[in-house]
């Protein structure tokens, strides 16, 4: 629940879509320090310590107490016992914005009770039939989405520090990112997210890193940079994923990987750009720089694009509750 995650925005999405709602933390067990007990059990037996599903339970009775929930929706509660969930009245609903089929985001209790949940909601398209092939009774596939509060514009396009930026997580496939950065906008660009100091422990001429950034230092971040980067997780196998409307609805020009559904979401060349490979992103991104007319206009066309339609976590709350009652 803390503010800046999915799961939180998710919660008050539903608030905010006229949901009167409780929720029950499981920060514990998907940030387990390393070393604590929760690590251990996680990395071992892939669920929680005994002490730490003690308390899930009580506080998942200390809000039904008095209360029957019509629908409860679980957002990585994986490694928890299944059973005390799917227990509870009304119908139940398991949420994933990562790939259902990468063995990182299952675990065994989860998949032996994974056809009990009455519906699975996924952001992976491909997720929907490798879910119904698995015996799920029912799969919602559904846009990302993003938080108004913590993505939304502050600066204009011209008085944005960096012309570009990436706001992620350093990964095998992208650790190139600062060197690439440095070599075609020297002094120009920006990088925020955990795990690049590994790479460059030392930090990299000609390109700020930044670390990672959550609530309202996110706003600022995005706010820093004219294009942001859209670089899609490998290993979620993602055509597109919740910065793909974070990055316009920040006032950001979106350039990002060229997938189905970013071309379905947008008018390439007028409300976002995409690129097949890497030549292609780093012929494009000096020129984007040089032509900031027209960059500008097509950022602003984006964020309108998203700002302007039905992709807030309100919007999902919406859709997950009218397919159950349709269902």
């Amino acid at each position: 629940m803390t503010l800046g995650r999915n799961a939180r925005s998710v919660r008050e999405g539903f608030a905010q879509a006229g949901f009167e709602v409780r929720s029950v933390n499981t920060a514990r067990a998907v940030h387990a320090p390393k070393g604590s007990p929760n690590w251990w059990y996680k990395r071992r037996l892939q669920q929680v310590a005994p002490a730490e599903q003690r308390r899930f339970n009580a506080e998942l009775s200390s809000a039904t107490t008095s209360w029957s929930p019509d629908l409860t929706v679980a957002i990585k509660t994986i490694y928890y016992d299944q059973t005390r969930i799917l227990e509870l009245p009304g119908s139940k609903a398991h949420l994933s914005f990562d790939d259902v089929s990468n063995p990182e985001n299952t675990s065994p209790r989860y998949l032996l009770n994974e056809s009990d949940w009455d519906l699975i909601v996924t952001t992976k398209r491909h997720n929907v039939p490798e879910l119904h092939s698995r015996g799920a009774r029912d799969v919602l596939y559904i846009w990302g989405a993003f938080d108004p509060r913590y993505r939304h514009r502050t600066t204009s396009f011209e008085e944005r520090h960096f012309k570009v930026g990436f706001i992620g997580a350093a990964r095998p496939d992208r650790v190139t990112l600062p060197s690439d950065l440095a070599t075609h906008v020297r002094g120009l660009s920006v990088v925020y997210g955990p795990r690049w100091r590994r790479s460059y422990p030392l930090g990299k001429s000609g390109v700020a890193l930044r670390p990672l950034a959550l609530r309202e230092q996110y706003t600022a971040a995005a706010n820093s940079m004219q294009i942001g980067l859209v670089l899609l997780n490998s290993d979620n196998r993602d055509a597109h994923t919740n910065r793909t409307f974070e990055t316009p609805a920040t006032g950001q020009l979106l350039v990002g990987e060229r997938t189905p559904e970013h071309l379905e979401l947008f008018d390439e060349g007028s409300e976002a750009f995409f690129f097949e490979d890497r030549d292609e992103l780093w012929n494009l991104i000096p020129r984007l720089v040089a032509d900031q007319r027209m960059s500008s206009a097509v950022a602003a066309n984006g964020w309108r694009k998203i700002t302007e339609g039905t992709y807030t976590y309100a919007d999902r709350a919406r859709e997950i509750a009218a397919h159950l009652d349709e269902a």
